[in-house]
């Protein structure tokens, strides 16, 4: 949690979910309706302390000094959230479908439970020291996350107009009012050509927005992770070209070309002190294309590929952005026989991942994982065996681990898992 390993902390969660849909396609000869009302209590409970950083660790912005035990802290978490949607679609106008619709949020963190060795003690207002007992901070401003509400109101039309027996466009716009930072309007429109029975082309342009988390908004006396409440949503806008082509009945194949501006992208940034906090920390702009072949080969044999390349810059700090792959590279033969067994051997390629422009480490390093299934159903697909390795050549793949200040924490990144054989059983009943 904190850049550090901790084999000791268990968590458990709990989720109630119920969902109420009505939906009448015939509500009248040329409209259809659909409402929606649903409901999540979700938490999150410690059942072993987690420990942020291991005994004798020093550092921590709470205190210099070493503690025997570790950090400790044990973040518990408890939610609602309710939701309310409203459609209507009607197909009264010649070669038009209009859809126009409203919904409503609203969610909360009703409560937030904290134990913890290190910060400040609510009773005396003094610091933890090193060696003390764990402290109940809940309910007080030394918890890790503020309790909080959010409430989104949104209403939205669309009309998918059939210009030609050939032609067809989508165009769509949506406003949503969040009580925590305001209103967001965006407009998605899309032409579709069907050039020849089997050639689509697609023409699409969107505009889109991410809300800031809780967590993002309201962390706060965390070793490692603090929350900022004046955070504003990032906001995307997208461009894509996109063409299907089926040149037989076996064989697929699917070009994507895209263009995108991700504005005020919300980072947890490093700071002078250890921790990290969140902030709209920038721009980026990429473009890149997207192409995948599925190949139908016989009765028994299948194999699907992609290829997918991107070029992105982190406009703010005029260089290259940071950890995701420039190209990726993947491939799958699957074979299905008679008998009941199946065998599917794939490989994944990521490469040309960049480093953040301050970050002195050299670049990531590229991998191929190379895995294997084979498996046999039984009494009629109620039984099913399988035989898995992954990584087959034992691949020493790597995703990158954040910066930090002075140095990162972990600065040889964080490593996957490398050769793994293992047995599965399933039972439908």
């Amino acid at each position: 949690m904190a850049q550090a390993l901790d084999s000791n902390g268990r968590a458990s969660s709990k989720r109630y979910n119920a969902d109420l849909t009505y939906h009448d396609p015939y509500f009248t000869e040329k409209t259809e309706i659909k409402g929606t009302l649903s409901y999540l209590h979700a938490t999150q409970e410690v059942d072993d302390d987690f420990i942020l950083l291991p005994p004798g660790s020093t550092g921590s912005p709470f205190n210099p000094f070493p503690y025997p035990d570790g950090i400790i802290g044990n973040p518990e978490v408890y939610e609602r959230h309710y939701r309310a949607n409203f459609s209507s679609t009607f197909r009264g106008i010649k070669r038009h479908e209009l859809m126009g619709g409203a919904g409503y949020y609203f969610g909360e963190i009703y409560k937030v439970k904290e134990e913890k060795n290190f910060g400040i003690d609510p009773a005396t207002g003094l610091p933890i020291f090193p060696g003390s007992p764990l402290v109940d901070v809940s309910d007080t401003p030394y918890a890790f996350l503020n309790e909080n509400e959010r409430e989104n109101s949104h209403v939205f039309i669309q009309d998918i107009w059939h210009l030609a027996d050939d032609w067809e466009l989508t165009t769509g716009l949506r406003f949503d009012h969040y009580s925590d930072f305001g209103d967001t309007t965006n407009p998605r429109i899309a032409l579709v050509w069907s050039a020849r029975h089997n050639l689509t082309v697609k023409a699409l342009y969107g505009e889109a927005f991410r809300a800031p988390s809780f967590a993002e908004t309201g962390e706060q006396a965390n070793p490692a992770l603090l929350g900022n409440p004046d955070l504003e949503p990032e906001t995307l806008k997208s461009y894509e070209l996109a063409f299907n082509y089926k040149p037989s009945y076996d064989l697929t194949l699917d070009l994507n070309l895209f263009q995108y501006y991700l504005k005020d992208i919300i980072q947890f940034v490093p700071d002078p002190g250890g921790t990290r906090t969140a902030q709209n920390a920038g721009e980026q702009e990429g473009h890149g294309l997207e192409l995948e072949a599925a190949w139908q080969v016989s009765d028994y044999l299948s194999v699907l590929s992609n290829y997918s390349w991107q070029k992105s810059e982190d406009e703010q700090n005029n260089a290259d952005a940071a950890n995701a792959p420039e190209q990726q590279f993947y491939i799958r033969a699957n074979t299905s026989l008679p008998s009941g067994w199946n065998m599917t051997l794939q490989a994944n390629r990521v490469m040309g991942r960049n480093r953040a422009f301050d970050d002195p480490r050299k670049d990531i390093d590229d991998y191929t994982t190379v895995d294997f299934t084979l498996r046999k159903s039984f009494l009629t697909d109620q039984l099913e065996l399988s035989l898995i390795t992954k990584n087959i050549f034992n691949d020493d793949a790597r995703e990158p681990s954040p910066n930090g200040q002075p140095v990162p924490a972990i600065t040889n990144d964080l490593p996957l898992d490398r050769r793994r054989i293992y047995g599965e059983i399933r039972y439908k009943l």
